[in-house]
This record gives C-alpha cells, sequence and structure tokens, in this order.
C-alpha cells in the first residue's frame, strides 16, 4: 500500500481561499476545476484534502466566519450609547470589514441567502453553525449592553433579556 504524503497547510490554505473566492463569486455551482486553477493545484489535490465538494463548501464557509470571527471588534456595539450610535456604527464597521474581506462577506451573504445550488444537507450542516454563531455573539452583546444599563432595581436582568429574545 502506497504512503500517502502529509498534507501541505500551504496547498490547503491556498485551496480554501481559491474556494471561498469562487464559491463567493460564483455561489454553490462554483467550478472545482477554478478552485483548483486558482490555488494552483490539480483537481486531484482538491479532493485528496476535502474529499468532495460538500465537505469543501462547508469548510470554505466555517474558514470564511473563522476569519470574521477572528477579528470581529463587537465593541461596537457594546459600547454604544444608545441606538442610533450602534446601528450608525456598527453599519460603518460592517461596511469596513466588508471591504477587508470581499471574498468572505461575499461567500457568507450568499450561503446565509440560502443559495439554491446548495444541497439540503449542507445547507442545513451551514445553517446550524450560523445559528450557534449567532446565538453566541447575541448572547455576549446582550449581557454586556444589559450590564451597563441603568435599570431599575426591581426589574430582574434575566426578564429584560428574555423580552428581548422575543423581539
Amino acid at each position: 500500500m502506497a504512503k500517502r504524503l502529509p498534507r501541505d497547510p500551504e496547498k490547503e490554505s491556498a485551496i480554501l481561499t481559491g474556494a471561498i473566492h469562487e464559491f463567493g463569486s460564483h455561489g454553490y455551482s462554483a467550478s472545482t476545476d477554478k478552485i483548483a486553477e486558482d490555488a494552483g493545484v490539480s483537481k486531484g489535490s482538491v479532493f485528496r484534502y476535502f474529499d468532495n465538494k460538500k465537505k469543501l463548501y462547508v469548510a470554505a464557509v466555517n474558514h470564511s466566519l473563522t476569519t470574521i470571527k477572528d477579528v470581529l471588534n463587537l465593541k461596537v456595539w457594546t459600547e454604544s450609547d444608545d441606538l442610533v450610535t450602534m446601528s450608525i456604527r456598527a453599519t460603518k464597521y460592517k461596511t469596513e470589514l466588508s471591504h477587508r474581506y470581499p471574498d468572505e462577506f461575499a461567500l457568507l451573504t450568499l450561503a446565509y441567502a440560502q443559495d439554491t445550488m446548495i444541497p439540503p444537507q449542507v445547507r442545513k450542516q451551514v445553517f446550524d453553525t450560523f445559528n450557534q454563531w449567532q446565538q453566541a455573539m447575541k448572547n455576549y452583546v446582550l449581557g454586556k449592553v444589559i450590564k451597563k444599563m441603568n435599570i431599575r432595581k426591581d426589574l430582574d436582568p434575566t426578564k429584560l433579556r428574555n423580552i428581548w429574545e422575543w423581539s
């Protein structure tokens, strides 16, 4: 039996970068041939590293989300003094991030919009990831905002948080 060569992190990164760009530009229907070309590897290498297009797509979405999470500054939301300021700061910040990470934003936007070409089981897997991340971010931001608020002593912060959960 032939020994498999060790994984090359640079190749894997190049494949993910190519996949993020192509999936962000063309959705799930992106060509794996073009992804391989962008990465400077053979199509066989793409599948050696990611087994199939579904796994490559999920890895590209997860990598994009991780990239954004790693640079995300939640102080834009948590340190605003009022809702209007928060909205303006958040909009400017999201725009800035989308310019710094255009491929990641394009892919995440298409994935979130539920590109109809995405197989249902992959769509569910991607949405589960989005929902987990969204819930974690919401809990963090709400917790910080509620702590910062000057609320009456007779109001329970947990109940206040539950009201926000419903809205």
